[in-house]
């Protein structure tokens, strides 16, 4: 069984649909159920988040597009039957097309069957997190995905149900693939760091609207407040849409306790994750959340978002606050600072993120491809 392997979200800025990439391609090498073929886009070998992957990852068989920008190559795959890089290889060597994020990839015959992974269904439920032409689309391709491919994965049930709510497709054509513990947390974490940083509190997540920062920012501004403390809000992410604006309200309500660490070698974020005392995840919406699982994994207290599938996440209903409260996100890191938090929930954590592993994935998307041919 032959996989081309949509690798395109492997680039800057790494999201979590980057990160569901490279662990997949990273863990097929494990199986021999099928050969994948990743597919890469780096123009002109540009792409340094590709490249490495490539390079230390040892990958020996992949495709990679260097000759064309990647968006004039995605324009093309949108709306032709042509694409710049349709000589290098030849689709008729591929049982299965498997599409991983909002952008088409062309079939250009009718033998491969397509799957796709839908993370989440963010532009069509809140468009306003997108730009116009990102949010255009997305929609677009969503609905072109969930209709027309062989098989749908989604990574969480909350996305399962929002597709089956939204669009008239058989519920036997969707399967729920959750994702594994990044392979990154397993190493070990550092015992010191180029941050001098005690008493804070840490949320990993791209500086963007969806992300919710603020609610956290105003809970720690009260916190301060109350104790007469200077507890700290360390944000682990890069700046993403609308990013300025988020980040002068975070800093007129924080000041100097608002740590901002943009990109860090994997190592720092453990080390900051581990030290911290708890995680934050106030995200308005996530299609799954990645770092909830690492922050389990690494022994971090963690608090959610009670919304979309970071409820799915919650080992104890203690952790989950309401979204836009910073009243309620007060009272939970209240009870961390009073060290009055559940006595078990880290145990709770660790045990629950042992059921995530990248070998499941793996193997449930196998009955997935055998499923369609």
């Amino acid at each position: 069984m032959n996989i081309l392997f949509d690798g395109r979200p492997i680039r800057h800025p790494h999201t979590g649909v980057a990160t569901y990439c490279s662990e997949f391609i990273l863990h097929s090498f494990d199986t021999k159920n099928f050969n994948l073929t990743p597919y890469f886009q780096s123009y002109k070998n540009s792409n340094s988040v590709a490249e490495e992957f490539i390079t230390t990852s040892k990958i020996l068989k992949f495709y990679k597009q260097s000759f064309f920008p990647r968006k004039v190559e995605n324009l093309f795959q949108e709306f032709t039957n042509l694409r710049p890089f349709s000589s290098f290889f030849n689709h008729s060597d591929f049982d299965i097309i498997h599409e991983t994020y909002f952008a088409k990839l062309n079939k250009l015959d009718n033998k491969s069957k397509l799957v796709c992974t839908i993370h989440d269904l963010i532009p069509l439920e809140f468009p306003h997190f997108f730009n116009r032409t990102n949010s255009f689309f997305s929609k677009g391709n969503l609905k072109r995905q969930i209709l027309k491919s062989d098989a749908v994965i989604t990574v969480s049930e909350y996305t399962k149900k929002v597709i089956l709510n939204s669009f008239n497709v058989p519920e036997e054509k969707i399967f729920v693939i959750p994702i594994g513990v990044s392979s990154s947390v397993f190493s070990p974490v550092p015992k010191k760091n180029s941050y001098n940083l005690v008493d804070y509190f840490v949320t990993v997540g791209n500086i963007e609207p969806r992300k919710n920062h603020l609610t956290a920012a105003k809970a720690i501004a009260k916190l301060n407040d109350y104790y007469k403390s200077n507890f700290k809000y360390v944000v682990i992410g890069r700046k993403l849409f609308n990013s300025e604006s988020i980040i002068n309200k975070m800093r007129k309500l924080l000041g100097d306790n608002l740590v901002i660490t943009d990109f860090l070698p994997i190592s720092d974020r453990n080390y900051l994750i581990s030290n911290s005392l708890a995680h934050i995840f106030p995200s308005s919406y996530e299609g799954f959340g990645i770092p909830a699982l690492e922050a389990y994994h690494l022994k971090s207290l963690t608090l959610l978002a009670k919304n979309s599938s970071l409820v799915e996440l919650a080992v104890d209903p203690w952790q989950l606050f309401e979204t836009f409260s910073s009243d309620n996100l007060f009272s939970k890191l209240s009870s961390i600072v009073d060290k009055k938090a559940p006595s078990d929930l880290i145990f709770k954590q660790q045990e629950f993120s042992n059921i995530y592993r990248w070998e499941n994935n793996i193997n449930k998307t196998f009955e997935v491809y055998s499923s369609v041919l």
